[in-house]
């Protein structure tokens, strides 16, 4: 079996992280956000980074938050009670 080609980021809580990001910087604040968004309790399976993602105002740019049984409009209002 061959190395996956993202990096996995195990949270103590929520679902995992998967980044895309070897070879690229993550930056401290959107890490924090992903971890942030990996506790809320309707996210599906994983969350999602892409090689290009940096910090946002409400989500992580470059960022995919799958879902279960819910949408998600202003992320920043979850993003605050989680953090």
């Amino acid at each position: 079996m061959s190395e996956p080609t993202y990096n996995l980021i195990a949270p103590q809580k929520g679902v995992p992280i998967k980044a895309w990001t070897k070879g690229v910087q993550l930056e401290d604040q959107a890490r924090q956000q992903l971890l942030n968004v990996a506790q809320l309790p309707f996210i599906f399976k994983w969350v999602a980074a892409m090689p290009d993602v940096h910090w946002g105002v409400g989500a992580t740019v470059g960022s995919v938050i799958p879902t279960k049984g819910a949408i998600i409009r202003p992320l920043s209002e979850w993003i605050s009670v989680a953090g």
